[in-house]
């Protein structure tokens, strides 16, 4: 039934109307509401005008939520960091050897520590924690390069989820 996939996360199954009916049962019914009509409901129209071949085109916009969870908007969120940082990171010289896990790559690193009570001390010791890792000498011996950044989002309790995410040019760890 919907309401045990509601309570449950062992549900078998999730569907976007399970998100929806979730959101507002936990009292969010902005986000809820807003997740429904994106990509639906219009905002208004953008008209363009070709001089050369002197046509009129309206093309209508739809509603964005701008969520991460959200199904229309997270490709639009891929494409956008994509083509963000992927012309910095295909500028960096990849050594890739077939079963060399010594050879240098491009990795993703998630660092995701226990909730904390404030935000301010959550930040700063994520930062120093991540510093203190890069400067060890076995970090330091097999890492070349990085980016990072730390995002954090307050839960139904107060506390705060922070947590890095890197992209480092190294050898195997």
């Amino acid at each position: 039934s919907t309401s045990s996939l509601l309570e449950s996360p062992e549900g078998t199954s999730f569907t976007h109307t399970a998100l929806y009916q979730h959101l507002h049962k936990i009292g969010e019914n902005k986000i809820a509401s807003s997740l429904m009509r994106c990509g639906h409901e219009q905002r208004g129209v953008v008209m363009t005008n070709c001089s050369g071949c002197e046509l009129n085109r309206i093309t209508p916009l739809d509603y964005r939520c701008n969520f991460s969870i959200c199904p229309n908007c997270y490709k639009k969120r891929k494409s956008r960091i994509l083509r963000d940082y992927l012309p910095i990171l295909n500028k960096f010289k990849v050594c890739n050897r077939h079963n060399n896990i010594m050879s240098y790559g491009l990795r993703f690193l998630t660092i995701s520590p226990r909730n904390y009570d404030s935000v301010k001390e959550g930040f700063e010791h994520i930062r120093k924690s991540f510093q203190k890792l890069i400067r060890r000498k076995y970090i330091q011996e097999r890492l070349d390069g990085y980016i990072y950044c730390i995002e954090g989002k307050q839960k139904e309790n107060y506390s705060w989820n922070i947590h890095l995410h890197a992209i480092i040019l190294s050898k195997f760890l």
